[in-house]
């Protein structure tokens, strides 16, 4: 919706570039002001809770582009009231079109990564993987999977082959630790195989 917004106002703002209203100033000026007054009030609010939820944060970028746009409609309208220049209106909205699909195109694309389990943009799986083989006991990880459940909330799963030697539930806390303090993620479930051999290689 938010990227068909945009389009509509990129459309309507080409329009009146290429055959100019009359723009009254003054209204102009006191729609965007209630405008502004209105948006940064439901941006304020949903401040606090745009890391939680996609919906949460869809809604606060929509209000904030909203409350850009209303400040670049007054500086349109100010324009207009000093000078004339009608052009300023179409100038605005583009401005105002162009936020709108930067801020759609970044929700877009994390929405899509939710809905694909794609892993978070920037977490290195693999730094992850070696990170957690380095731990005593732990000879090797493997089915390791890491994607995004919904914003903030990353899962990650895996299978540990441990020497036969080391205490698992040990091994399993020590690895619980790496993923919670160096990666973030508070969410794993990781199989432990002690002795156990990868799959295609012998059992010892």
């Amino acid at each position: 919706m938010l990227v068909a917004i945009s389009g509509f106002v990129f459309f309507e703002a080409a329009r009146r570039f290429r055959d100019p209203p009359n723009v009254i100033g003054g209204t102009m000026m006191a729609v965007a002001l209630g405008g502004l007054l209105v948006n940064g009030a439901a941006a304020w609010l949903l401040h606090g809770g745009r890391h939680e939820s996609l919906n949460v944060r869809a809604a606060w970028l929509h209000v904030l582009s909203d409350v850009l746009g209303s400040v670049g409609v007054i500086v349109g309208a100010a324009l207009v009231l000093a000078f004339g220049w009608t052009w300023a209106d179409p100038a605005a909205a583009f401005l105002i079109g162009a936020l709108i699909l930067y801020s759609s195109w970044t929700l877009l694309k994390e929405a899509v990564d939710v809905l694909m389990a794609s892993a978070p943009g920037a977490l290195d799986t693999g730094a992850v993987r070696t990170a957690l083989s380095e731990l005593d006991g732990v000879a090797g990880i493997h089915d390791l999977h890491v994607w995004t459940l919904t914003s903030g909330i990353v899962m990650l799963t895996a299978h540990a082959t441990l020497e036969r030697s080391i205490d698992a539930q040990r091994a399993l806390r020590g690895m619980g630790e790496v993923v919670r303090e160096r990666f973030g993620i508070r969410h794993c479930t990781i199989q432990p195989e002690v002795g156990a051999a990868f799959p295609g290689e012998p059992t010892p």
